[in-house]
């Protein structure tokens, strides 16, 4: 079969070979120019050579009444243009590429309407286009963001922040500024010091943040916001720490790729002087106990909490010291407590023992129980004591 035979075949598959206008048009293409006006959008920048999801056009400048809203021609006069399109494409021609005009999400198509259609058909998923944005002017609050993240991608180049509220793309601009002067980097240009901000200090703290599950209804760009804000008002404390605080140190999963998001963040730590190393206090913790601990937050948190010993002149240092106290007076002492006391216990009580012999799982468990144990009661207890009650209320 020819090429020609073969692309009125497929043009004909397409249609149903029959064309029954009223049925095809019922889900016409979508207007530019119904849309333009609607958003008042007349402002138009270009964006250049971009390669566009074919299933964002959705509608067309000038061929309104010739394809339907999934790009079937609905008039017949289209059929030799689709047919030589598709022959073009069977014989791998360079064809040049589309020309589509943006509002928002939306993709209208300016030149090119029979190519959309043909690779509609054929399955493709993306194809080249020259995009000029048209930005919508309403007083609607998404078109008001719309138009301010457009002018800070312009400004910085980074896309994929969000942020739910007017106003706050601005004040991104002064946080790039700087990071730039923290990292001691003047001579980088506005759009290179942009992506490193974005990789060394944005985005590990959304992936944080994502793990944790905290603040999942917000856009990203608030989460940056909440930290960045908290920090503001102790800005001694470094990022680590703000980031652990707003956390509250949950038992979450201490993943290889979440301590690679604190260790970058532990560098700008070092930068700003702060000396804060929360993945050598793991690091520590595990080479004493000689337990690769899965969930050390609370645990860290808790070491943390001890009077110092020294005077706060390193961290490290003083973590170390408070470390063996608390490992030898506090974590082997409540499991221990609980060890022996089972242990002396009728046999069924013993076997439990075997069941829950899992010195990090039950240290967090008497963490918890401890925090609200001195809720409910007047009275303060030593670690004995506490351990003790846990082991009646929960095993007894």
């Amino acid at each position: 079969m020819d090429k020609y035979n073969e692309s009125k075949i497929n043009y004909s598959k397409l249609t149903g070979g029959l064309f029954n206008y009223f049925s095809l048009s019922k889900n016409k293409l979508k207007s530019f120019f119904d849309t333009q006006k609607e958003k008042n959008a007349f402002s138009k920048f270009n964006l250049g050579l971009q390669e566009i999801d074919i299933t964002k056009i959705i509608g067309s400048v000038q061929k309104n009444n010739d394809f339907n809203s999934d790009y079937i021609p609905i008039n017949n006069s289209v059929e030799t243009r689709w047919c030589s399109i598709y022959m073009a494409y069977l014989e791998d021609k360079n064809l040049p590429p589309i020309e589509l005009y943006k509002i928002k999400d939306e993709y209208f198509v300016y030149d090119g309407n029979h190519r959309v259609s043909v690779t509609k058909y054929l399955n493709f998923k993306t194809i080249e286009a020259i995009v000029t944005e048209f930005l919508p002017n309403t007083s609607e609050k998404t078109d008001i963001i719309y138009n301010e993240q457009f002018f800070f991608q312009k400004k910085t180049n980074l896309s994929n922040i969000n942020f739910s509220d007017i106003g706050e793309f601005e004040t991104l601009i002064p946080e790039i500024e700087d990071f730039k002067f923290l990292i001691k980097s003047q001579e980088i240009d506005f759009f290179e010091i942009s992506k490193l901000w974005k990789k060394m200090l944005f985005n590990p703290i959304i992936k944080i943040f994502s793990v944790s599950g905290l603040f999942k209804n917000l856009e990203n760009g608030n989460i940056y916001l909440k930290v960045t804000n908290k920090l503001k008002t102790n800005p001694h404390s470094g990022y680590v720490e703000t980031i652990l605080t707003i956390l509250d140190y949950p038992n979450i999963f201490f993943s290889d790729n979440i301590s690679r998001q604190f260790k970058k963040l532990e560098l700008l730590d070092s930068y700003l002087n702060h000396n804060i190393f929360f993945t050598d206090k793991i690091l520590l913790l595990n080479d004493l106990a000689g337990i690769d601990f899965k969930t050390p937050l609370k645990l860290i948190k808790e070491i943390d909490n001890i009077p110092l010993l020294v005077f706060e002149k390193n961290k490290i240092e003083n973590f170390s010291i408070n470390l063996r106290t608390w490992y030898y007076n506090i974590f082997i002492f409540r499991y221990s407590i609980i060890e022996q006391k089972l242990l002396s216990l009728p046999d069924k009580y013993k076997n439990s023992w075997l069941k829950i012999d899992n010195p990090e799982k039950l240290n967090i468990e008497l963490i918890e129980y401890t925090k609200i144990f001195s809720q409910d009661s007047p009275v303060s207890l030593s670690i004995r004591e506490v351990v003790l009650t846990y082991i009646i209320d929960i095993y007894i």
